[in-house]
């Protein structure tokens, strides 16, 4: 939710993650934790963390994102392809800062949703540690038993209940985001109920690679990584300073120029519902609130 916060004047994100009121040792367990999420001034591809609420719900406050995720990004946009291998390339490189950290912070629930992004279109990735709340936090089991989504889980996430999630769950997920932004469409699609998606990720299924365009040439090396990254198999996924080595050499091929030329492109094109909306006759409105954190 988009917040102005009233000390500060300006614009914030405010993410309730608890609906039920939390007291004592929950809260200090939790406030505990949220401070270790605050990496944020350690690197440019992860979301700072400005502040938590404690009362009357359990709320983190980040900054305010002014392109929304890449989730919405490409779900309304025909984004060029210097774009989207640039993102992709700082998502890896987000993901192996967090992945380097002692102790080591996985994300277990990375997805497009969950990738922001600021008025440069440069990526901050969002909602991490998250996951460990909602899989192991006594408290927010209560509203969300499942900490992942289904349709970027790996297979042993259904196989082995008992099996704790490790760097590999995180490059599975990666592999299946890869395939959001070459594809702009939502994994298994076609599924209608999460017990669907278990089975074919258990038996070797993946998003549909017919999907895949074939154009342009790096689309063919992308889909290479894409595929190592979601193997059945946990040890054959590549680490995540592999995959920003890889996307690194895909993304240099293109130009500072042509980089700046998609964004203008971007930006051109994201306004354009909204001079439709006027022109039907509608104006579009904020949803921001305005209170004081």
């Amino acid at each position: 939710m988009k917040a102005r916060h009233l000390d500060w004047k300006q614009d914030v994100a405010v993410k309730c993650l608890l609906t039920s009121k939390i007291e004592g040792s929950e809260q200090e367990v939790l406030y505990s934790e949220a401070r270790k999420l605050n990496l944020g001034n350690r690197s440019n591809h992860v979301i700072s963390l400005l502040g938590v609420c404690l009362d009357p719900n359990f709320a983190i406050v980040m900054p305010y994102m002014e392109n929304g995720s890449l989730a919405g990004l490409l779900r309304d946009v025909d984004v060029p392809w210097v774009l989207r291998w640039r993102m992709a390339h700082e998502i890896s490189l987000g993901m192996t800062f967090l992945h380097c950290q002692n102790p080591q912070i996985l994300h277990c629930d990375l997805k497009a949703k969950n990738v922001l992004l600021d008025g440069d279109f440069r990526v901050k990735i969002s909602d991490f540690g998250l996951s460990k709340w909602k899989m192991g936090s006594r408290v927010v089991t209560k509203t969300s038993p499942e900490g992942s989504t289904f349709t970027h889980a790996p297979p042993e996430y259904f196989l082995y209940i008992n099996l704790g999630a490790t760097d590999k769950f995180d490059v599975y997920s990666f592999g299946v985001l890869l395939w959001e932004i070459v594809t702009r469409k939502q994994p298994y699609g076609n599924a209608v109920s999460p017990a669907q998606v278990k089975f074919a990720v258990t038996s070797e299924q993946r998003p549909d690679m017919t999907l895949v365009p074939t154009d342009p040439p790096d689309v063919a090396t992308v889909s290479q990584l894409m595929q190592t990254c979601w193997s059945q198999n946990p040890e054959d996924r590549p680490p995540f300073n592999y995959c920003a080595d890889q996307l690194h050499h895909v993304k240099n091929r293109f130009s500072l120029e042509e980089i700046l030329q998609a964004i203008s492109t971007v930006v051109k094109n994201k306004v354009q519902p909204c001079k439709k909306m006027k022109l039907m006759g509608f104006e579009s409105s904020s949803s921001s609130s305005t209170f004081s954190l």
